[in-house]
């Protein structure tokens, strides 16, 4: 057997050098008599030779192993597979179910054991397109997170008061998450004493798609993924997971191979991957991209606290975000359902240190104070500091085989909660668009051109997924922007904090304590008029009822005026495009800045748009009937979804689909002129095509031909233009318009051809 050439890639660490002066420089600086720059210069230096120390040794262990790859044949490793992913997150886990269901070999490698995985709440909000890619693409799934989303009226509201009993919070917000998007419709919460009911007919006829948002924090959602993926691997056996192991080192072959080294609970192992995805995280040890952003990093505390059923109980204000604002704390407090709260504590180092502001005693008393009743530490679950960032990596893959989705592509502030969506999405674009890499590989019994076909494959992926990432990025940052705007109506302004730290930089011969006893005394300082917002207190009952109203008005005046945080963005969620010429276009936009009201606007505004058939966005929603079983509602954007068919092949597929409109004459054109279509289709592709025709119902014909893959539907809405008209669209297997025609030029053959063959190509 012939050992492969590996080719060492920069996974792998270079050994660092320490210059010898900077030691002789350090020598000479702490012998200084000059207390607090001693004893940083100290503190440095120490630091500094532990990491040369740490990186010495790491680099003699990668040295070692080096030279155990260079010994390695085909024969020694343990397994081969088509894909190897990297962490166990919902990213990851989500590609794992979906290749499973598309019959890819993969394997998932998490280091986390699974006793200690899906423990703590992260993101809980999943968007509609999430939803709706669960709906057509992970049905059981999707029924799961249905049945553990806690009730709507415990996450429509974000409060903003002195504490999670207030009986009087300063403004509520009612955001409507009761029912799908809505078209033409600015889905902005609106202040709860203004909130209308809407009709019920009204909304059957606006909704933009069959699914509504969902609330279950990402521990939970996690787990929901861990165990349809076990089940799957299980069942299909193409697959399999592997908790508590750690990925040692990732190389290239000279033939394309990609070799995963990794250590677990039964000792070292290696495996070849034709692909291998990185969705560990944020601090991905793959990931050699450049990060691109200029959003400043924000410190947080984190802090997941689990409340008893009698305590849940009495919380008066049941919400999905509350903002406390007390003298002791202020706080953002994201409620989970089911008493699990995680509390997101403004942290402000090195003026604050984590054992001392955060120490267990004074954890207990910050929870106390944010929930206005006593707290055990037992039921104070985890605290763990958090850097809030925004940025996007340079690049999606390294052209070595190696691609980087969700967190180890990019990260948001967590405002409108674009950072797991938009890592589920990735890898639902990915998903099918490795199968066809496969699939098509079997098909052309080839593999000299497999590595340029990888690349091409993921290039598309960056080309379509990167753009919106970017969008998303900026729209979070501004939403960020949204939340400091709010928190300026109560005067507190979040660069006070930046002035101070700054001053007290400026003040190097004055020691760490004295200045963290400073910082500490002027922040307690800053935040003791919010004691005038405890209604309990009966001591300057006209002080603070004033300077209550005077907030309160302040926070009225703008969370009115569409001010304060939305939950929905229509256009972010379901109208992004893939097309590169797309309206939805990157704004790149990474700045610090006020955003415009109009902007504010535009990003919670459902357009008419999201209704018509565009080149690279999904498909829109139309309420739509099987003619073999007009009791089942189905969806447009079912229509690539197995289930629709009752089909037991999970394989992706391309739809055509010909919305006949009143023209019954082309039906649009013939049953056997689509069917020759589609044969040419299905020659240039690896996957099934399928021929869907759209009727209204009162242009229905009386019999159809019999034909395989051919299916007929009624269209029960005539609110949507596109699809109300005569004209043919390719669907991806993702649900997204590859071409559209419409109109006359949708009968014309030659026309459809010139336009479907390039849709095939990513």
């Amino acid at each position: 057997n012939a050992k492969p050439n590996i080719k060492s890639t920069s996974c792998d660490l270079q050994e660092p050098r320490l210059p010898f002066f900077m030691m002789d420089f350090f020598r000479y600086v702490s012998s200084l008599h000059c207390g607090r720059i001693r004893s940083t210069i100290r503190r440095v230096s120490r630091t500094v030779l532990d990491d040369h120390v740490r990186k010495k040794e790491r680099t003699a262990a990668y040295a070692s192993l080096a030279t155990e790859r260079q010994t390695l044949s085909r024969d020694d490793c343990d397994s081969s597979v088509h894909v190897a992913i990297v962490g166990g997150g919902p990213t990851g886990l989500s590609l794992s179910c979906l290749l499973s269901k598309f019959g890819v070999s993969h394997v998932l490698l998490e280091a986390k054991p699974v006793h200690e995985s899906f423990r703590h709440p992260q993101a809980h909000f999943i968007n509609t397109r999430t939803m709706e890619i669960l709906r057509t693409d992970l049905p059981d799934v999707y029924k799961r997170v249905v049945e553990s989303t806690p009730p709507v009226s415990e996450y429509q509201n974000f409060c903003f008061g002195y504490n999670l009993v207030d009986p009087n919070p300063l403004a509520t917000v009612v955001h409507p998450v009761g029912y799908p998007l809505q078209a033409e419709h600015d889905s902005n919460g609106t202040l709860s004493d203004l909130t209308k009911v809407p009709d019920p007919k009204l909304l059957r006829q606006n909704e933009l798609s069959p699914c509504r948002v969902g609330h279950l924090a990402q521990h939970k959602f996690a787990r929901i993924l861990y165990h349809h993926a076990l089940e799957e691997c299980s069942r299909r056996s193409h697959g399999r997971l592997e908790f508590g192991t750690h990925v040692r080192s990732v190389d290239t072959t000279e033939d394309g191979k990609v070799l995963v080294a990794s250590t677990g609970s039964n000792g070292n192992k290696t495996l070849f991957a034709d692909v291998c995805i990185a969705a560990d995280g944020a601090n991905s040890s793959l990931r050699d991209a450049d990060q691109q952003g200029s959003f400043s990093e924000q410190y947080l505390m984190n802090i997941h606290v689990k409340l008893t059923r009698e305590q849940y109980e009495s919380i008066p204000n049941k919400c999905m975000l509350f903002t406390t604002l007390n003298e002791h704390v202020v706080s953002m407090v994201v409620g989970h359902g089911e008493g699990e709260y995680v509390l997101q504590i403004p942290f402000f180092p090195p003026y604050q240190e984590p054992e001392v502001d955060f120490s267990t005693e004074a954890v207990q008393q910050l929870v106390s104070a944010v929930f206005g009743f006593s707290v055990a530490s037992s039921q104070i679950m985890s605290t763990r500091p958090w850097i809030m960032k925004s940025w996007i990596a340079s690049r999606y893959h390294n052209r070595n085989g190696v691609v980087w989705v969700g967190d180890a592509a990019h990260a948001f502030p967590p405002a409108g909660g674009f950072g797991m969506n938009t890592g589920l999405q990735d890898a639902h674009n990915l998903a099918w668009k490795l199968c066809a890499l496969f699939k098509g590989q079997k098909k052309q019994n080839d593999r000299q051109n497999f590595v340029q076909r990888r690349e091409n494959f993921l290039d598309s992926f960056e080309r379509e997924r990167r753009p919106v990432a970017m969008d998303n990025a900026a729209l979070s940052v501004r939403n960020f922007n949204r939340v400091l705007k709010v928190m300026g109506q109560c005067y507190l302004n979040h660069k006070h904090p930046e002035f101070l730290k700054k001053a007290l930089d400026m003040t190097p011969f004055v020691s760490l304590s004295t200045l963290q006893d400073v910082f500490r005394t002027l922040l307690k300082t800053a935040l003791q008029p919010l004691a005038l917002l405890d209604g309990q207190k009966e001591t300057n009952a006209h002080s603070a009822n004033v300077y209550r109203q005077h907030l309160q008005n302040n926070l009225r005046k703008l969370l009115d005026s569409g001010g304060g945080l939305p939950l929905l963005f229509p256009r972010y969620e379901i109208g992004f495009s893939y097309a590169q010429d797309g309206d939805f276009a990157a704004t790149e936009v990474y700045t610090n800045k006020d955003f415009p009201t109009s902007q504010g606007q535009k990003d919670t505004y459902a357009d008419s748009s999201l209704r018509e058939v565009r080149v690279g966005r999904r498909l829109p929603h139309a309420t739509i009937n099987c003619t073999n079983n007009s009791t089942t509602d189905w969806s447009t954007i079912d229509l690539t979804s197995h289930r629709t068919f009752n089909s037991n092949d999970n394989n992706p597929f391309w739809v055509v689909l010909v919305t006949v409109g009143d023209d019954t004459v082309s039906a649009s054109v013939s049953s056997s002129s689509w069917e020759k279509i589609r044969k040419e289709i299905e020659q240039a592709q690896p996957f099934q095509t399928r021929i869907v025709y759209l009727f209204p119902p009162e242009h229905l014909p009386k019999s159809f031909d019999s034909l395989e893959h051919h299916y007929y539907f009624t269209l029960q809405s005539k609110t949507l233009p596109s699809l109300n008209k005569p004209g043919v669209a390719l669907v991806r297997p993702d649900g997204h318009v590859a071409a559209w025609l419409d109109g006359c030029a949708a009968q014309d053959q030659d026309d459809v051809r010139e336009k479907f063959m390039p849709g095939l190509e990513l």
